[in-house]
């Protein structure tokens, strides 16, 4: 509408001017003059129609502040998920690469948080720009309510409370625990079985033991079993050899290993009932 009014003034411009003067000759000028004026009034109708239609084409609509209120709800709801899960196990050295997990993942939640509530607040402005002033209050009245829960679900976490003498006791064997498991790994690493012995027997009683055993410490018991086999096989051979007392040795050695063994105590005793008869054969003699 507005392009063919400029086109139809133009051309009343153009009519006047030649009307005005009379000379046929001064016509060839007017419409020269005219013509430049007709084409910038109509790029600038277009340019304006142009503006017109996408001015309103950043201002954010109702479905776009109700998926900032879902996110936000569920950014704080994360937040408060990691925040307790970090208040759970601060304090137990096995849990320390978890804790660390859940601290990125917080801090990451954060970041998040605070730039979904930049764009709200763009959000609130730029509606109040364009006069859609309910739509803007939806906003405002959005980022009150999540302002609220952020600090209400930090409120209601579950404060730490003051260590007491046991809870001092428990943390000090846990570090306790967790020294001796590095220590552990180490002794399985160089293959000192004697050592992993001692590990395995003091980290499997109190005030170490535990109901679900440490990964390293279930590694140094099969590597001792490993172990206790090979010395059953070299007592084995001793045995065949006429060694007795050697045998023996080795098969004390082996179910020391690995308790459990029947095998390796049935040849224990048998070899030693051998023994006592050979001792009482040579006193005999």
């Amino acid at each position: 509408m507005f392009l063919q009014q400029s086109i139809a003034m133009s051309f009343s411009f153009i009519y006047f001017w030649q009307r005005k003067i009379s000379l046929l000759n001064h016509g060839l000028y007017a419409y020269v003059l005219g013509l430049p004026l007709v084409l910038c009034l109509a790029i600038s109708g277009c340019s304006f129609h142009e503006k017109k239609a996408h001015a309103t084409d950043d201002v954010p609509t109702k479905a776009l502040v109700s998926a900032w209120a879902a996110k936000g709800e569920w950014l704080i709801a994360d937040l408060r998920w990691h925040e307790s899960m970090i208040n759970q196990m601060q304090g137990d050295p096995s849990n320390q690469s978890i804790v660390e997990t859940h601290q990125q993942l917080l801090d990451q939640r954060r970041k998040e948080f605070k730039a979904l509530y930049k764009d709200m607040e763009w959000g609130s402005i730029r509606l109040r720009q364009v006069k859609k002033y309910e739509l803007a209050r939806a906003v405002e009245t959005r980022m009150e309510h999540l302002t609220f829960q952020l600090k209400k679900g930090k409120d209601a976490l579950p404060k730490s409370q003051p260590q007491t003498q046991s809870t001092k006791a428990s943390q000090n064997s846990a570090h306790r625990r967790e020294s001796m498991l590095v220590a552990l790994d180490e002794q399985v690493a160089k293959r000192n079985y004697p050592a992993v012995l001692d590990s395995v027997k003091t980290l499997t009683a109190a005030p170490y033991r535990q109901k679900k055993p440490d990964p390293r410490l279930v590694k140094a018991m099969q590597a001792l079993q490993i172990e206790a086999e090979v010395l059953d096989r070299s007592a084995s051979q001793a045995y065949r050899l006429g060694q007795v007392s050697d045998a023996i040795g080795l098969w004390e050695q082996a179910l020391a290993y690995d308790p459990d063994n029947a095998d390796i105590a049935q040849k224990l005793q048998r070899a030693r009932r051998v023994a006592d008869k050979l001792d009482a054969i040579r006193s005999s003699n």
